[in-house]
Order: C-alpha cells, then sequence, then structure tokens
C-alpha cells in the first residue's frame, strides 16, 4: 500500500475535514458560553475563575425569567403545532394532486424564508397592527408559524416525494379515502 493518498480517498477526507471545521466553526459560540454561564462573575469572562450556580438561581428565582421561558415555550409549542397542521396538507396536495396556481401558492409558502426578515417581520406588524393582534399570544403563535411554515414545508415535501405511490392505491383497496 502506498503512503501518498490517492484522489478517491483524499477529497472524502477532506470534505469531512471541511464539513467538521464548519460545525466547530458553528458549535463554539455554544461551547464558549456553557462554561461561561457557570462562572461568578458580574461580567463574562473565559474561562470562569470559579464555578457556581449563581446565575441559574437567579433565573429561576425570578418571576418575570419564569414568566417569559413558561410564555415562549408555549408559544413554540403552538407555533410548531400550527405550522405542522398546515405544512401536512400543504405538501400532500403539491405531492399528489394538481393545483392550478401551484407556483404562486408555493412562492407565498415559501416567501417567509426567502425575504429578508425585517420586510416580513414589518408586513406581520402592519397586518396584526390592523387586525389588533400585536402583543397578543395568538399574534406571537401565529408569526412564528408563519416564520417556520416554510421549513416544515420543504423537509415533509423532501420526506413526502420519498413515499412510493403504490401505498396510496393499497390503503384505496382497503377501504381509504384520499
Amino acid at each position: 500500500m502506498s503512503a501518498v493518498l490517492s484522489r478517491k480517498t483524499f477529497r472524502p477526507r477532506l470534505a469531512t475535514l471541511m464539513t467538521m471545521l464548519v460545525v466547530v466553526f458553528l458549535l463554539l459560540p455554544t461551547i464558549i458560553v456553557i462554561p461561561v454561564s457557570f462562572g461568578s462573575e458580574k461580567y463574562l469572562q473565559f474561562p470562569p475563575k470559579d464555578w457556581s450556580l449563581v446565575w441559574y438561581r437567579a433565573f429561576f428565582a425570578d418571576r418575570e425569567w419564569m414568566e417569559a421561558t413558561r410564555l415562549s415555550v408555549i408559544v413554540a409549542g403552538l407555533a410548531t403545532l400550527l405550522a405542522t397542521l398546515l405544512a401536512l396538507p400543504l405538501t400532500l396536495v403539491f405531492a399528489r394532486g394538481k393545483l392550478p396556481a401551484s407556483g404562486a401558492i408555493k412562492a407565498l409558502v415559501l416567501a417567509p424564508m426567502i425575504l429578508p426578515h425585517i420586510v416580513t417581520a414589518v408586513g406581520l406588524y402592519i397586518t396584526f397592527a390592523r387586525w389588533g393582534l400585536t402583543g397578543t399570544v395568538f399574534g406571537f403563535v401565529v408569526a412564528m408559524a408563519v416564520l417556520a411554515l416554510p421549513f416544515l414545508f420543504l423537509t415533509l415535501s423532501a420526506a413526502v416525494s420519498k413515499l412510493d405511490p403504490a401505498l396510496d392505491m393499497a390503503a384505496a383497496s382497503l377501504g381509504a379515502s384520499r
């Protein structure tokens, strides 16, 4: 065996190395923030001089932080549920049916992912201000669902495109409707 790497082994190894470097680069802030959160200093310092749970105690003892966390979890859960309930039927309709304006509908669904976030935010704010939804939990849920919908739609579209159409026929032969 030769000690020199062939092209067939070099390229995959280079791709793996580059992928690992990108992952480390993206995770580095989190990797640094976690140990910093266990420091007792008033200002961020890496590495921490001493270890403590003072910031976690302060977080869990503060009613405002706990209420904000509770609200965030509720909004995230409801937005995920709403986006999933919208994305799944949309995905199935696009995968199985023919829509007259499918291009326009797909563009509308993907718009929050394509448009700059500030444009989406201003558009949502203007619309929600007219409807009286600014600052409401329902408004937050709808806004988060609108932002999550394109990602769910694309993910589910990739999964549904791999399904065998024969499964639909088998289900229909057993009495299932479309």
